[in-house]
């Protein structure tokens, strides 16, 4: 629903192949106007906020699962917790 643009008044018609289901080129895609819902800046917004969050986009080399390895040990034998 965030990244849908028929909020914002533009409903994309014809991008896949009804057949294969694969997607067509951006120069047969037939853009239809629609009654706009949402206020373009608001949805421009939204997009600038989801990309700058995308957790597909992360620094080379560092995971969220390994980033905080070795920093917890445990109080009874000195072991490092993963």
């Amino acid at each position: 629903m965030l990244t849908n643009t028929v909020y914002v008044g533009s409903w994309i018609f014809n991008r896949r192949c009804s057949k294969t289901l694969r997607q067509k080129p951006v120069s047969e895609h037939i853009v239809v106007e629609v009654r706009v819902i949402i206020a373009p800046e608001e949805f421009d917004a939204v997009q600038a906020t989801l990309k700058a969050r995308d957790p597909r986009v992360t620094a080379r080399g560092s995971s969220p699962a390994r980033s905080l390895t070795g920093l917890a040990t445990c109080a009874t034998c000195g072991g490092v917790m993963t």
